[in-house]
């Protein structure tokens, strides 16, 4: 997963290096969900959450987070055709 630069000063509180999210999957992964999941709990809702990913910045945040939507309303399509819509609203 790509983390963004901005994370690496805070990482290095919880001993993990710039080295490690490069060359190190598994940490990668656990960062990358960790940084999620703070997203998603400082948003107003899922979807918002789901842009703080991305940015906290609101013209990037709403494109990041309709892609995203996008995305997940395709994929639901995909496995679940006749519910998709249920899951999204």
């Amino acid at each position: 997963m790509q983390i963004n630069s901005c994370w690496v000063e805070k990482l290095t509180k919880y001993g993990i290096t710039k080295t490690d999210l490069q060359y190190n999957p598994c940490i990668n992964v656990a960062v990358d969900t960790w940084i999620l999941a703070q997203s998603i709990a400082s948003g107003k809702d899922l979807w918002h959450g789901v842009g703080n990913y991305n940015s906290q910045t609101i013209c990037f945040n709403r494109r990041y987070r309709e892609k995203a939507q996008r995305l997940h309303e395709l994929v639901l399509n995909i496995i679940h055709p006749k519910k998709a819509q249920t899951y999204i609203n």
